[in-house]
């Protein structure tokens, strides 16, 4: 797995997993994710079809993240990582291989969940994988 340079230390932020169907609507850039503090901002960025119960989120104690973010034809995976001053998105490219079909870029947001009030930068890096044909 690459790691780009700086961040071999920094904390890895898991994702948000979010109960099957559901969907969180309107984050911000990497640079810049929208905040979500409240449980009023949280009904209002979140979506769950009917009889899915929508996940906890104790938002006394943190504050949730949304991020939405391209994903690349050759997008490899990622993931945040914070050193405690700045949190970066990584995002992994994967070589394409000669028979690999055409994929459309296609936006993606997540949520990610920071100590309340916690004073942080945001920012992006990215890594390429190694080519496995």
């Amino acid at each position: 797995m690459c790691v780009p340079p700086g961040l071999e230390n920094a904390r890895i932020v898991p994702p948000l997993v979010l109960p099957s169907g559901c969907t969180f609507q309107e984050g911000g850039p990497p640079s810049a994710p929208r905040v979500i503090a409240t449980e009023a901002e949280l009904q209002a960025h979140l979506s769950c079809p009917a009889g899915v119960a929508a996940p906890v989120i104790d938002l006394a104690t943190s504050d949730l993240y949304l991020v939405t973010h391209w994903l690349s034809p050759a997008w490899g995976g990622g993931e945040t990582r914070d050193d405690g001053a700045t949190v970066k998105f990584v995002t992994r490219f994967r070589p394409n291989c000669p028979d690999d079909p055409q994929p459309m870029p296609m936006d993606s947001t997540f949520g990610i969940l920071l100590p309340k009030g916690a004073t942080r930068t945001f920012g992006e890096a990215n890594c390429s994988l190694p080519r496995r044909c």
